[in-house]
This record gives structure tokens, C-alpha cells and sequence, in this order.
């Protein structure tokens, strides 16, 4: 990305590299800067892996797409490698970020919980209890996370009023191939029969989509309170207010093979009111995740295709406003 800019540009950019660009501060600073660029430096993603590495899309999901992860001859390299970035965040001089520098010990538990509560809604007071802090002090330990890169707090869609939602940020890990390794998963095999499969996959997933996402789109989930659910939720800013953003697309992720069509599917599309929208099929190496014809032709009566994850990733890379 650096070289590309300095070869676009006529004179030699600044660049500033910084950990906590999602804190208040610094956003203060690239608003107020008309010349500042900001962008966020991705692992390699699945098209860059599976074109240079020439690895499947099932060894990326495993290993992840940290370099030194995709290359690891054996999970005992791999794991070096993954308690090294490990010590590197936990042993970071948060005192940059905050007021004072967190406990390396609490940073390394929190991050043990996180991949427990991985896909599940944050709730501070629950991480709070298991670290033996206050619930404030626990979310800070959160932000840090957050802003060292290692989880995504993928913040709630609101449609607008009248609707009983959930508004907490979900939690995902943003690379898959640490998450397996805090949770023992070595194999694919492994991961394939583990109960913890769904909520990985949807990690995964979020963070591909994040990847190709065109700037000024914004990702989200939807879930109301009466189960109605889109895993992720594409939006783009309104007309008048970037503040008022519109749903664009829809993508559900379903837990199971998909063979009927949910009702709370079809309860999020009423709600959300998307021009495009996508299931995603293909979750598990082991078995193959056919859809009935008759289920497609419901499908399709509702603007809703099935797909896999590669065109999935092409169609949101082509978005416009």
C-alpha cells in the first residue's frame, strides 16, 4: 500500500503509523487534516493468500493471515509465533492510549475471554466478574483489544424507531488463525466437528468482508429481540447526514446446513428493507451445504441469493455509492 502512494504521488507523503486511530483523539486529528489519508493494514487476505500462497480457502480460515501464521511448517512453529504476538500485546506501553498502563496479565486474560465470548454480544459486567475488575475498568481492557487490532466490536444496525433491538457490539476475533490457537483447534478436522465452528466462521467472514469493503461503507449486524437476525448488515451514509446511514445489503450466515427458508430471515429483510441481500453457504470443508430448488425459488421471491464466500467477497469489493 506504502509503495503504491509514493509511486502515485509527486512528492514523498508523511506517513504516521499508530495502534489507537480508532480513539477519540486521533480521529480529532484526521478530521481536522485535509490532506490526511487514513488507511487500516489487513492480514493478507483470502484473494492475496490463495493467488500468492497458494493456499485453500480452508487452510486461510484455519491458520489465519498473519504471514508468519500462513507459513508455519507445524502448529508447534505456528504456536511460537502466536504466543510471541501474544506477549506482544499484552506487553504493550498502553499508557500511550490511556491514562496509565494496563496489567499485562489482565490484558492476556481478557484476551483468553474474548475468544470464549467470540460472536457474542459484549457484555462488560460479565468480563468484568471473570477478570475480578469493575465493569469500566473491564471495558477499557475491551477498547484496548479493539484498538491493538485483535478483536472487532461490530457495532449494532438501527433501522429507526418502533423496533426492540440489541444494541451492544458483537465481538469478533479479527484474525481467525489466533482465535484457533487460543482455543486448541489444530486441525481442520477439528475445527470441522467443533461445536465452536459457527461463530468462527462468522469471525472469518466479517473480517474478508471488512477487507473488500469500499471506503465510506460502514459493517454492522442486525438483531431484534424477537430473534429476527442478519449476521452483517453493508451500510452507506444518508443523503443529507453521514449520522442517518441506509441498509444496503443484507448477508446472513446460517449456523446449520441451510434447507428451509427462516422466519427471521424473512423478518430482518421486512425490517431492513435492503436492495441486495445474500446467504452464505459453504461453512464446513467436511460437508457440502446444498440448497433445495424449491428453497431458491423462495429465496429468489425475496431478493435473497445464495452464495458462496470468493463471489460473495467480489460483489462487496464492486459496491458504489
Amino acid at each position: 500500500d506504502i509503495q503504491f502512494l509514493i509511486s502515485k504521488s509527486k512528492k514523498h507523503p508523511k506517513f504516521i503509523f499508530t495502534v489507537d486511530f480508532k480513539f477519540e483523539s486521533v480521529n480529532h486529528f484526521f478530521r481536522n487534516s485535509k490532506k490526511s489519508v487514513v488507511r487500516e493494514i489487513f492480514p493478507a487476505s483470502l484473494n492475496f493468500a490463495t493467488r500468492i500462497k497458494s493456499v485453500s480457502m480452508w487452510q486461510h480460515w484455519l491458520k489465519g493471515g498473519f504471514p508468519g501464521f500462513l507459513t508455519a511448517p507445524s502448529h508447534r512453529v505456528l504456536g511460537n509465533r502466536a504466543d510471541r504476538l501474544i506477549q506482544e500485546i499484552s506487553n504493550f506501553d498502553t499508557s500511550l492510549i490511556f491514562d496509565h498502563q494496563l496489567k499485562p496479565e489482565k490484558i492476556e486474560r481478557c484476551l483468553e475471554l474474548m475468544a470464549e465470548l467470540n460472536g457474542t454480544v459484549l457484555n462488560s459486567q460479565l468480563i468484568a466478574r471473570a477478570m475480578g475488575v469493575t465493569g469500566p475498568t473491564a471495558l477499557r481492557y475491551v477498547q484496548y483489544l479493539e484498538a491493538s487490532m485483535a478483536i472487532r466490536l461490530l457495532p449494532s444496525f438501527e433501522p429507526g424507531a418502533g423496533k426492540r433491538l440489541i444494541r451492544s457490539p458483537k465481538i469478533y476475533f479479527r484474525d481467525t488463525g489466533l482465535l484457533h490457537y487460543l482455543r486448541g483447534i489444530q486441525t481442520l478436522k477439528v475445527l470441522s466437528n467443533s461445536a465452536r465452528q459457527p461463530d468462527s466462521w462468522e469471525a472469518y467472514v466479517t473480517e474478508e468482508v471488512a477487507k473488500v469493503l469500499p471506503a465510506r461503507y460502514k459493517l454492522h449486524y442486525y438483531r431484534t429481540q424477537h430473534a429476527a437476525e442478519a449476521q452483517l448488515v453493508i451500510s452507506k451514509p444518508g443523503k443529507f447526514s453521514n449520522a442517518n446511514r441506509i441498509a444496503v445489503v443484507a448477508i446472513f450466515i446460517p449456523v446449520e446446513p441451510f434447507t428451509h427458508l427462516p422466519r427471521g430471515l424473512r423478518n430482518s429483510l421486512s425490517d431492513l428493507s435492503t436492495r441486495k441481500n445474500f446467504i452464505l453457504l459453504g461453512n464446513n470443508p467436511g460437508f457440502p451445504n446444498p440448497v433445495l430448488p424449491e428453497t431458491i425459488s423462495e429465496l429468489k421471491a425475496i431478493n435473497c441469493i445464495p452464495i458462496q464466500l470468493p463471489d460473495l467477497l467480489q460483489r462487496v469489493s464492486l459496491l458504489r455509492l
